[in-house]
């Protein structure tokens, strides 16, 4: 071959690159039409529902790099638009789905769609009964963790849906897998709202899958208002008594940030919040002496990790006696609805009652404004 046909060859094989390239892009970028409406959103801030005439688009943002994960769902009595040809098209209302996380199943069960669950991460940690009984009777499978997820039986079972709870962390590879053998995965990041009615507002969002938006919409509403409603008994309250929380381990106390959820249902619930003024949004790890110093003399100690008894938080280190919270006993923590593996129903359910969430802490620091309440999630520690 002379150097003048090879040089031809080489020019045809790249101009025909670049047109597939061209034409991929162009397929990729196509306009969607027009905005028919887009959702109400009050709190939640991490996610986006557009309409369109033939299909909704939900955008997830990232993790990283501001990214935003797009997903188009359609009727599945309709045809993909030619518009929608390179996109993750989800059929709806889904019939069958996975949840990596619990607090996806809150959601779920708030809309009357357990049936559609096929399988869960770690089914030792569900607390809701139904699916404990789905166990029971091999109607749901525990699909494993991260790395070790059962990909045969998503192979065979093919969802419509597996939800995730972190694309970019630990369970990325997994999903990478789970995207190569065809099962479209769904980012959930609820965990990521600075609100805490922004976390139960994701419950829109999994209406979407279902087409029960207006269902959604009122409950949510409810929620809210419940919510507000709660809150505003202390908005008036002058006395707001010191809160501690957590429980250190190995010499670091892994706490909440003044900007967190928990920081926001102390101050809602009429409380003084002793790490109030930290402008974190996550449980930065804090020496010990730092924690004991302005922790000593708060007047009340609430979720001390796993703790059932105030011997167990002892065991964590026998400093602790000397707290004024324990001193006075005023310990409570989260786990008074525990299943028998440990599985704890305020990290299900509580991720969209928040409203009987701050309830229990109102009757916790201001019982005279809540008198007849009974402590739905939480306990007293003896």
């Amino acid at each position: 071959m002379t150097y003048s046909q090879k040089y031809l060859l080489l020019f045809s094989v790249l101009t025909v690159l670049i047109l597939n390239a061209c034409n991929r892009s162009s397929q990729s970028s196509l306009p969607l039409g027009t905005v028919l409406s887009t959702d109400t959103l009050s709190f939640a801030k991490q996610f986006k529902i557009n309409r369109y005439k033939e299909f909704t688009e939900i955008s997830v943002k990232s993790n990283s790099n501001n990214m935003v994960q797009k997903y188009f769902l359609l009727d599945r009595n309709q045809k993909v638009p030619k518009i929608l040809k390179n996109e993750h098209v989800i059929f709806t209302p889904v019939r069958k789905i996975v949840c990596l996380s619990t607090t996806h199943i809150a959601f779920i069960d708030l809309l009357n769609e357990n049936h559609s669950i096929i399988g869960v991460s770690g089914k030792d940690y569900v607390f809701n009964t139904k699916l404990r009984q789905g166990f029971e009777t091999d109607l749901i499978t525990d699909v494993g963790y991260e790395n070790n997820l059962n990909l045969e039986f998503l192979i065979r079972e093919k969802p419509d849906v597996v939800f995730v709870y972190d694309i970019d962390g630990g369970v990325s590879e997994s999903v990478n897998k789970m995207k190569s053998i065809g099962i479209q995965v769904v980012q959930v990041n609820e965990y990521k709202e600075s609100n805490i009615l922004g976390v139960t507002e994701w419950l829109k969002f999994f209406a979407c899958f279902y087409q029960k938006s207006d269902a959604a919409k009122t409950k949510f509403d409810e929620i809210a208002s419940n919510y507000i409603k709660l809150k505003d008994l202390t908005k008036d309250i002058k006395k707001r008594p010191s809160v501690l929380v957590n429980l250190p381990w190995k010499g670091v106390w892994y706490i909440a940030g003044g900007r967190t959820n928990v920081a926001q249902l102390i101050a809602d619930a009429g409380g003084n919040y002793i790490r109030r003024n930290d402008e974190s949004e996550e449980n930065p790890a804090v020496p010990f002496e730092t924690i004991y110093q302005i922790g000593e003399s708060a007047e009340f100690w609430i979720n001390p990790g796993q703790a059932k008894s105030k011997s167990e938080i002892l065991a964590a280190d026998d400093r602790l006696i000397n707290f004024r919270s324990m001193k006075k006993d005023r310990v409570y923590n989260r786990n008074a609805r525990l299943n028998e593996f440990g599985g704890n129903d305020y990290m299900e359910s509580g991720t969209v009652r928040p409203d009987l969430i701050l309830k229990d802490l109102i009757s916790i620091f201001h019982p005279e404004l809540l008198p007849k309440h009974q402590l739905f999630y939480y306990q007293h520690l003896e």
